[in-house]
């Protein structure tokens, strides 16, 4: 399963429409970032405008930056380290509180990052407290509105070459961290968290490396219950990649024959249901579903033998999900892929490959995404600190409302 930004601490140790060809639509107009360095991909965007690049480095894994708004002609901002003997910081997610989770690196291998420790950053990119969790190598991956902040942490499992990975949340009381409850004999890892706390993950089976399980995680008076999302009949893996304020979940799941498949989980009396997202065209296929927004809105990747992967728009209308458009790959380029998705309507991702062009679309809203809470502070227990942080900015001056962005001509 494609999977963007890799989880070194995890795995680095029906609606049905008349099916048309690629060329019946015109698609979403694609932009580059003019700021993203070559063979780059934006993997994350926030309803601030904020969008997180990825860089990779092909010996010594993969850089990040920062790009503050406007998306063209952005400041890249500087993540502080306080106590940086650290090597360097790498941002893995933009929080909705304005924070930035990531990780401080503490050494380096050669000329190459080495081991890291979770680190939170406040909007300006100041370091903040944040709580050790017992680990040889951690990192902080979402965050909430209410500072609440998923990650994990890895130990040598003894006797062995594998790692024990397991997924923590900060959180706000007596406790300054969870750990997650997790299968016996399976490393997990936290990727998302949404307003209800409610935390998407996915395990990894230590006898079969390659067999990954969608989770989730269920706040709770008793701590948070833990469960599978489930996967297609006769499919034996599963990603959870994103899900919106509702509970629904976006990823993929394998199927009988063991392809990869865009589903949709939804939560309901008895659990979660899985379903299959639908194909754009004729004999094609989906292979994931990366974004979900609070508009019902689902990004995803599909392909057919005649069309190269390129990124596709759904839009849920109750039970129901259809088919939007797609997302069009930069001129010269055939392929696209959509990664994140905000509130405001702008899409990030790719295209091309070899090199791949960090890539943004304006797909329209339809509501006004909630303003930024401007100088709010969040009491959070965060190592010595219980001070809290500014959520978004000290200065309520520096804050201002959303932007409406239009649709693109003919949507």
């Amino acid at each position: 399963m494609h999977r963007t930004l890799c989880m070194a601490w995890v795995a680095c140790l029906a609606f049905g429409l008349a099916l048309s060809p690629r060329g019946a639509f015109a698609g979403y107009a694609a932009s580059e970032i003019p700021e993203a360095e070559q063979d780059s991909e934006a993997i994350d965007v926030d309803d601030l405008g904020r969008v997180l690049i990825l860089m990779p480095n092909y010996f010594c894994g993969f850089s990040t930056t920062v790009l503050l708004p406007p998306i063209e002609g952005g400041q890249e901002l500087s993540l502080e380290c306080a106590e940086c003997f650290h090597v360097g910081t790498r941002a893995r997610g933009l929080g909705r509180d304005g924070s930035i989770p990531g990780e401080s690196i503490r050494f380096a291998s050669g000329e190459c990052p080495g081991v890291g420790d979770a680190a939170i950053w406040d909007a300006q990119g100041k370091d903040l407290p944040l709580s050790t969790i017992g680990a040889v190598g951690s990192v902080a991956v979402d965050a909430n509105r209410s500072g609440q902040i998923v990650g994990g942490g890895n130990n040598p499992l003894p006797d062995s070459n594998l790692i024990d990975a397991f997924a923590v949340v900060w959180l706000s009381g007596p406790s300054p961290f969870v750990r997650l409850p997790a299968d016996a004999g399976q490393a997990a890892g936290a990727a998302r968290i949404n307003e209800s706390g409610v935390i998407i993950g996915n395990e990894q089976s230590y006898a079969d490396l390659e067999r990954t399980r969608a989770v989730i995680w269920t706040p709770g008076p008793d701590g948070y219950s833990f469960a599978h999302l489930g996967e297609l009949d006769g499919g034996a893996t599963s990603d959870a990649l994103a899900l919106d304020d509702g509970g629904r979940v976006v990823g993929a799941s394998a199927d009988a024959a063991g392809s990869d498949v865009a589903v949709l989980w939804r939560p309901g009396p008895s659990g979660y249901t899985v379903e299959r997202l639908p194909v754009p065209f004729q004999d094609g296929w989906c292979s994931q579903a990366t974004a979900i927004n609070q508009h019902g809105q689902i990004a995803g990747i599909c392909s057919s033998v005649e069309q190269p992967p390129i990124g596709v728009l759904w839009q849920m209308n109750g039970e129901s999900v259809n088919f939007v458009d797609f997302f069009d790959p930069l001129p010269g380029t055939s392929t696209s892929a959509v990664i994140a998705m905000n509130d405001a309507g702008l899409a990030v991702g790719s295209s091309g490959e070899s090199p791949s062009l960090s890539t943004y679309w304006r797909i329209g809203v339809f509501a006004a995404a909630p303003a930024p809470r401007c100088g709010a502070r969040v009491p959070l227990h965060r190592g010595s600190s219980a001070a809290g942080f500014p959520a978004v900015s000290p200065d309520p001056g520096e804050c201002s409302p959303l932007v409406r962005l239009p649709a693109p001509s003919g949507h």
